[in-house]
């Protein structure tokens, strides 16, 4: 059923699209705007992140490495190791994509960006289903749907069926515990699956290619 909920919604939205119109409202809040354009000389900056803890006795795994550094307060956004991909000036901004391990589960820190050419965009994400691998917790591919930003930096997105409205700084998340319990193994992991918007923020404040389409361009 949620499933089927999504698909309708996510068509809904397309075919409002499509005709010039406005994604439909959903969980009392207002029908998207769409066509506003980024204030200039900013860039847009939205982070789905993977978030795998655990208790107990389970495999330590050790993963890396970040693609970029961020912060939040100062909008500084720089290359890790390699260098960021490029950010054309028709771009509306970047979406950092990772996961990390901690506690028993491992640790580390695995991420990359990839640009986001305009608005609305549709991606997906992991989230856990309640059942353990070896390896971490399975989980099931969900939707999301970057609808629109205002000038105030308010995110409105679709993620797994839910209209949400994310303040800069706010986030969506979703955890789910799962067991893993064998004759080596008797443990908990905890996957928490994120979307974060961290609003508009000045371009200059980008270390890396901004202008041109034929620079390099490397992710990780």
């Amino acid at each position: 059923m949620q499933m089927r909920s999504t698909i309708a919604l996510v068509t809904l939205t397309v075919l409002a699209l499509l005709l010039g119109g406005a994604p439909p409202a959903a969980h009392g809040l207002p029908a998207v705007r769409i066509g506003m354009l980024p204030p200039p000389g900013m860039y847009l900056f939205v982070e789905l992140w993977n978030e795998l803890d655990g208790s107990g006795n389970l495999p330590a795994i050790a993963i890396d490495f970040p693609g970029y550094s961020f912060d939040p307060v100062t909008g500084r956004l720089e290359p890790f190791f390699a260098p960021l991909p490029p950010l054309l000036s028709s771009d509306w901004g970047f979406i950092g994509d990772g996961m990390s391990r901690a506690g028993a589960a491992g640790g580390g820190i695995s991420s990359g960006l990839r640009p986001l050419a305009s608005l609305p965009y549709t991606t997906t994400i992991q989230i856990g289903t309640g059942a353990a691998g070896v390896y971490g917790e399975e989980t099931r591919m969900a939707l999301v749907v970057l609808l629109a930003a205002d000038a105030a930096g308010t995110l409105i997105a679709d993620i797994d069926g839910e209209r949400v409205s994310l303040a800069p700084g706010r986030r969506w998340s979703r955890t789910v515990e799962a067991d893993l319990v064998t004759e080596t193994y008797n443990g908990r992991y905890r996957l928490t699956s994120s979307v974060a918007n961290y609003g508009w923020h000045a371009r200059a404040l980008i270390n890396g290619p901004m202008r041109f389409a034929w620079l390099p361009v490397v992710l990780r």
